[in-house]
């Protein structure tokens, strides 16, 4: 069994992604349930102590003060420093920060903030949003962050995308700031999102939608109520029912069922359209659900829903049925819904059965070691995982 050191030098010129001016709150290891805002029921204001919801009386929220809060001994003020390794948690002051966006179809969505360098069996969340009436999200199916930290989460079960102005600020039960719903939008039980955060572009698609809706400057607050999509496309040819989309670096990833179709999109990308090109693979049998991720070096990263991890380089060329660069085999996984890597090379592979977090900190150093077994240098786990299907890696200047 292959373990990799942390490889964390690669240069902040890599990441595509703009300043977010929103203060963060970070993941971090729980000393016990009655230093973190009265374990996990408070905490979550917008004040100094580094928070997330309306004071932190919303219930249910993770941030805040306390031990684990801003500034604390766990917390953003000191950079994860405190009890979690140096006054700066192993990273330079200018260093991007990392953020995992997870999404589960029954009860929350949470979001764990400063991910790098977190290791533990009881990670705090930075957010832990409840669905229901008191939110106003119901069946969160996917979820997306914009270059400036706004949210949207697919929400299904009421035909909604619901938008916070900042990831931080969704837990409890706090209501989005906006949300867009309504016959106009022909948005009908959303099921995936995908956000171009260069052009402030949103991809949705429903469940039982042939089309992919395409809604421009979704970041500002004229996104709001019923508005129409200024794009929709479609395959031209067959049956075409997607079932998640994804976009990077001018590619809308679109999959359906075992292929997924590559559509590029300069801004005009409407109507009937030939898929410029298309994957598929014998690796993940019949009736797949992709969780697609491409990362900042253009390699796509797909996940069997068991213990493996297929890495494909160059991932905007791909046609046809390539093998991929490398296989990453977990032995301790057995439910692995979502992958994603970050500018550091550190690859994040989140299993839904095990309610975990798999971490391997040197990508291109497995790549040359080629496809094996591997133990993860690090895992997160923590209260509000809860089943979570999907994953968006989120990262941001400080």
């Amino acid at each position: 069994m292959k373990s990799m050191g942390s490889i964390k030098n690669l240069l902040c010129s890599l990441l595509a992604v703009s300043v977010l001016l929103a203060a963060g709150c970070t993941a971090t290891p729980v000393d016990n349930g009655g230093g973190n805002g009265g374990g996990n029921g408070g905490g979550n204001g917008d004040g100094d102590g580094g928070g997330n919801g309306d004071g932190g009386g919303d219930g249910g929220g993770n941030g805040g003060g306390g031990d684990n809060g801003g500034g604390g001994d766990n917390g953003g003020g000191d950079n994860g420093g405190g009890d979690n390794g140096g006054d700066d948690g192993g990273t330079n002051d200018d260093d991007p920060i990392v953020a995992l966006i997870l999404t589960g179809q029954n009860t929350n969505h949470s979001s764990f903030d400063d991910v790098v360098g977190v290791d533990g069996e009881n990670v705090l969340s930075s957010t832990a949003l409840e669905y229901g009436n008191a939110s106003g999200v119901l069946r969160g199916q996917d979820a997306v962050v914009s270059s400036n930290g706004v949210l949207f989460i697919a929400s299904e079960s009421n035909d909604t995308i619901a938008i916070y102005d900042s990831f931080l600020a969704a837990s409890g039960t706090r209501q989005p700031d906006r949300i867009v719903t309504g016959e106009a939008t022909q948005i009908d039980a959303p099921i995936s999102v995908a956000i171009d955060q260069v052009n402030d572009v949103l991809y949705v698609i429903g469940k039982f939608d042939e089309f992919v809706y395409v809604f421009e400057d979704v970041s500002l607050d004229t996104f709001d109520g019923e508005v129409e999509p200024d794009r929709m496309f479609t395959r031209n040819t067959g049956t075409f029912s997607p079932d998640q989309v994804y976009y990077a670096d001018g590619t809308v990833y679109v999959a359906d069922d075992e292929v997924i179709y590559m559509f590029d999109d300069d801004g005009t990308l409407d109507g009937e359209v030939q898929p410029d090109r298309q994957f598929t693979s014998g690796l993940f049998g019949s009736n797949t659900r992709f969780n697609i991720s491409v990362d900042v070096r253009g390699r796509l990263i797909l996940t069997d829903r068991g213990s493996e991890v297929f890495i494909y380089n160059d991932a905007s060329q791909i046609d046809g049925s390539p093998a991929p660069d490398l296989t990453i085999t977990i032995e301790d996984a057995g439910g692995l819904h979502a992958a994603s890597i970050d500018s550091f090379d550190t690859l994040y592979a989140m299993d839904l059965f095990d309610d975990a977090i798999y971490v391997f900190d040197d990508v291109e150093g497995m790549i040359e070691l080629g496809d094996g077994s591997y133990e993860q240098d690090r895992i997160i786990k923590g209260p509000n995982f809860d089943s979570a299907d999907r994953m968006f890696l989120f990262e941001r200047l400080p």
